[in-house]
């Protein structure tokens, strides 16, 4: 699959020695396939909410309740305890992609970073503990 260039705002330039923030030269990526199959009902979350939503987000949101799910607890047994979720996270492409103007409301919330963590406690409904780890150049403090 490649990446659609005239929707990466102008960040394609075939110079290797062009490289500067939001620019790059690499021609192809990594894509998740079917991200667009999230259902926001199961959350509580509107349709604009989570089509604003990193894709990132989505995932950790159903991979946090599968987990539980896959732990043998349903939601009557985590909501409202003290669990915490910690979530590392880096920085995603998701600010860099056009989005389409209803979903513009949602971007705060949607893609900023530190409220990852944040977003699985609330929608889950656990009151432990939430944080978000930065992980960027984490591999430099070892």
């Amino acid at each position: 699959q490649r990446w659609d260039h005239e929707v990466g705002k102008g960040s394609f330039d075939a110079n290797p020695d062009s490289w500067r923030w939001g620019q790059s030269n690499i021609r192809h990526g990594a894509f998740c396939e079917g991200l667009e199959l999230f259902d926001p009902k199961i959350f509580n979350l509107s349709v604009n909410e989570s089509r604003g939503m990193d894709p990132n987000q989505r995932q950790i949101l159903e991979i946090a309740y599968e987990g539980l799910w896959n732990a043998g607890l349903r939601k009557k047994d985590f909501f409202n305890s003290n669990a915490a979720c910690y979530v590392g996270m880096a920085i995603s492409d998701w600010n860099w992609v056009d989005k389409l103007a209803e979903v513009q409301q949602n971007i705060g919330n949607g893609s900023v970073a530190c409220i990852f963590s944040n977003r699985v406690n609330y929608t889950l409904g656990l009151k432990g503990p939430s944080v978000t780890v930065d992980q960027e150049g984490a591999t430099a403090i070892t």
